[in-house]
């Protein structure tokens, strides 16, 4: 809180580019280490303490993210109750107070997430260190203000075993509101949602400079680079879909996890068979990676599953391969497949990789723990679908109508070999 703006900005670059800054921010000193011998004597003195570590830059961020966190419960009424025969009288002190944590939550609570992310970002092993926070940061995600900075890092945090699992059993201790409100976010079409944060107030001014002096072609290049960018940063829904999906992985041997998450399943199931639709460039995959997930979960989330996405998820695939109707996003991967590799759809950066293995993966796992549902793939023409994509050219061409994917010919293969096996193997 004592750094000024420009000091933390610096804070941050360094620990975004060096690697021995980082190790600097998480070490801890070792303090005085006075000679605990006795002089003359193999005997230690018991009385000394033997070593004292100083705490690191790390151990007063997560103190001052658990300091924000208590301010913010507390402001949020998320205390002990007093006694209903007990009134609680405010005073001018108590107002003194109020302001302090407003403007100790102001300052801090951005600059901590800043932080937090760079490490949690950077590898594993310093997000391992950063994952006692979980437990401050999350309850911090009902604040409009910080909830896409506070997605960013529950994400970053879900993709590490460590951290994933130090959610997984905070979302099982604390489901309320933590658990909650992912499954809200995700379920929720509202456009705080649905678009990257600040892209409305983006498509505005450049519709406005559109509807001005543009400065001819260069002010068009400029307007459209401008709505790329704002499409490059993901949405809360994604984040959230994919924190949600990486969570659920690292949960699946904590009964207590699963006990809580049953409770939002049938509306975190129908979200996602939603969002399982091949135009969706940005969540489609993401979605499929957590119904993948889920569906190690047991045999609640995957008859769950079963029931409201397997149609979704051949229909997908269908259209991801380019093998739908005329009234599906098959024309339109025909086109992108004849225009070349080199062009990529606005809004598909890499947070829109291909969604063909990820829908694959959930097909397989779906017949792994549902044997019954073979029968409807194959007569929903997933078989065909599978038999297509065994061929190297069928997959290559595939593969090269998303130039943004990080999906390979080899793996497509050797997926839908797996895929038409197993379906093979259950009918």
């Amino acid at each position: 809180r004592s750094l000024s703006q420009k000091d933390y900005k610096a804070l941050l670059k360094g620990l975004g580019k060096d690697e021995s800054e980082r190790v600097k921010f998480c070490a801890r000193r070792g303090g005085k280490n006075d000679s605990i011998k006795k002089e003359d004597s193999r005997k230690l003195d018991m009385r000394q303490i033997e070593e004292m570590m100083d705490p690191s830059k790390l151990d007063e961020l997560i103190k001052d993210a658990e300091r924000a966190g208590l301010l913010w419960k507390k402001g949020q009424g998320q205390v002990v109750p007093l006694r209903s025969d007990v009134k609680y009288l405010s005073s001018a002190t108590d107002k003194d107070e109020d302001d302090e944590a407003a403007s100790f939550l102001r300052t801090v609570v951005p600059r901590v997430l800043g932080v937090l992310h760079v490490l949690s970002s950077s590898s594993d092993h310093h997000c391992a260190l950063t994952a006692p926070a979980v437990r401050h940061v999350w309850p911090l995600i009902t604040n409009n203000d910080w909830r896409h900075a506070v997605l960013e890092l529950l994400f970053e945090w879900s993709q590490r075993s460590i951290s994933a699992k130090s959610m997984a059993e905070f979302a099982g201790r604390y489901p309320d509101p933590h658990l909650r409100t992912l499954v809200e976010i995700v379920a929720s079409d509202s456009k705080e949602n649905i678009l990257p944060p600040g892209f409305e107030e983006r498509a505005k001014q450049a519709s406005e400079r559109l509807g001005g002096d543009s400065g001819g072609m260069d002010g068009l290049d400029s307007v459209f680079d401008d709505m790329l960018a704002g499409l490059s940063k993901s949405s809360a829904a994604e984040l959230a879909v994919s924190a949600l999906g990486n969570i659920c992985l690292a949960g699946q041997g904590l009964p207590v996890f699963k006990e809580q998450l049953a409770t939002f399943r049938d509306e975190l199931v129908t979200a996602l068979s939603k969002q399982l639709k091949p135009m969706n460039w940005r969540l489609c995959g993401r979605a499929a990676g957590a119904v993948c997930n889920l569906l190690r979960l047991g045999d609640t989330f995957a008859a769950a599953v079963e029931e409201k996405c397997t149609k979704p998820l051949v229909i997908a695939l269908r259209d991801e391969v380019g093998e739908g109707g005329e009234s599906s996003a098959a024309p339109m991967m025909k086109a992108m497949r004849e225009m070349g590799a080199g062009m990529n759809m606005p809004g598909m950066p890499s947070s829109a990789d291909g969604s063909a293995v990820r829908l694959i993966n959930a097909l397989v796992n779906l017949l792994t723990v549902r044997q019954g549902c073979a029968q409807q793939l194959v007569d929903l023409g997933l078989l065909d679908i599978g038999v297509s994509l065994m061929d190297f050219e069928k997959a290559k061409t595939c593969v090269a109508a998303r130039p943004g994917s990080d999906e390979t010919p080899e793996e497509l293969t050797s997926r839908a070999f797996t895929l038409v096996a197993r379906l093979l193997t259950r009918a």
